[in-house]
C-alpha cells in the first residue's frame, strides 16, 4: 500500500530509484554499502553540535549533558543511516551539510545585519578565528589529560 490511505505506489518511482543514483551509490532503495553517506551525516551532524557548544564559554552541567546527548545521538543516527535507503541517507545528509553551511553564515557579522539579526553582547568580529582558537584549546586540554591518564 502508499503513503496516502487508499493508493497504491507507482512501479515506476521504485525502479527510477532503483536505476538512476549516481557516484557510488547506483541503487537509492538500497543501504550505501561504502558507508560514505552515513559518515558525512555523522560528521556534519556532529559540526552542527559542535559550532553551537564551542560558542559557549563556561557552559551549564544542563548544556554539557544535553550536548553529550546531542553528540550520541548523532553517532546513532549513523549507524541507523546505514541500513536505510541512500535515498533517504542522502536526504539527512544533504540537509545537515545545509545546516553547517546556513550556521556558519550565521556567525559572520555581516551576513546577521545582512537580515536583520541586531548585534548581541557576545557576537564576535572574528567568529571563525575565535573558534579555532577554542578548538585548539579542548584538543591541548584532552591531549593533557591523556598524557597524564598513562602517567
Amino acid at each position: 500500500s502508499g503513503a496516502i490511505p487508499g493508493t497504491t505506489p507507482d512501479a515506476a518511482t521504485f525502479t527510477s530509484l532503483s536505476s538512476e543514483g549516481f557516484l557510488w551509490f547506483s541503487d537509492l532503495t538500497s543501504p550505501d554499502t561504502m558507508y560514505i553517506l552515513p559518515a558525512i551525516l555523522t560528521i556534519t551532524n556532529i559540526m552542527n553540535i559542535e559550532i553551537h557548544s564551542l560558542k559557549r564559554k563556561n557552559p551549564t552541567r544542563f548544556q554539557r549533558v544535553f550536548t553529550n546527548i546531542f553528540r550520541t545521538l548523532s553517532i546513532g543516527m549513523g549507524f541507523v543511516a546505514t541500513q536505510l535507503p541512500s535515498a533517504m541517507t542522502l536526504y539527512w545528509a544533504a540537509s545537515s551539510s545545509f545546516s553547517v553551511i546556513q550556521n556558519c553564515l550565521l556567525l559572520l557579522p555581516r551576513v546577521r545585519r545582512m537580515f536583520g539579526i541586531s548585534q548581541t553582547p557576545h557576537e564576535s568580529k572574528t567568529p571563525f578565528k575565535d573558534l579555532l582558537i577554542i578548538v585548539n584549546e579542548k584538543c591541548r586540554t584532552f591531549l593533557d589529560r591523556q598524557n597524564n591518564n598513562k602517567l
